[in-house]
């Protein structure tokens, strides 16, 4: 009885320790719970196919809430414009893109104003005749 007692107080006291917001765990649950997360750009390391027909996809589905507005910054390209734009997770009709960047320029991708949040991803591309590998990075702030 002793050990139960033990273990569920330990397990009690890291939950409490995560939810109040301290700890290794804390800035994970926050993002699990739809926490405000801190404005951390994320890295961008893709190839996009020459010749292809559709953008890359760049990134892992992310969640942006409402009024937020997600930005990308290209540092390198091989020299190449590259555009990027956020589309629904798993596909669909694009949200917003950036005009073409080259490497070095930033801009804004799209202003969440669907009064929801929306689970979304980076795409990028085009690129006519040679695969190139897109490196930089995007944030939602």
């Amino acid at each position: 009885m002793a050990r139960r007692n033990t273990v569920r107080t330990t397990f009690a006291l890291a939950a409490a320790t995560v939810m109040a917001g301290t700890g290794a765990g804390a800035a994970n649950a926050e993002q699990a719970h739809g926490a405000p997360a801190a404005k951390v750009a994320t890295a961008v390391d893709c190839v996009v196919p020459g010749f292809a027909l559709a953008f890359a996809v760049c990134s892992r589905p992310f969640l942006v809430e409402h009024g937020k507005r997600v930005h990308a910054h290209l540092a390198a390209s091989g020299g190449k414009q590259i555009a990027f734009c956020v589309e629904p997770a798993g596909g669909g009709r694009d949200y917003g893109c950036t005009k073409p960047l080259s490497p070095g320029q930033g801009g804004e991708i799209w202003h969440n104003t669907t009064g929801y949040t929306q689970n979304v991803q980076l795409i990028a591309g085009p690129s006519r005749e040679v695969d190139v590998r897109v490196q930089g990075s995007f944030s939602v702030r």
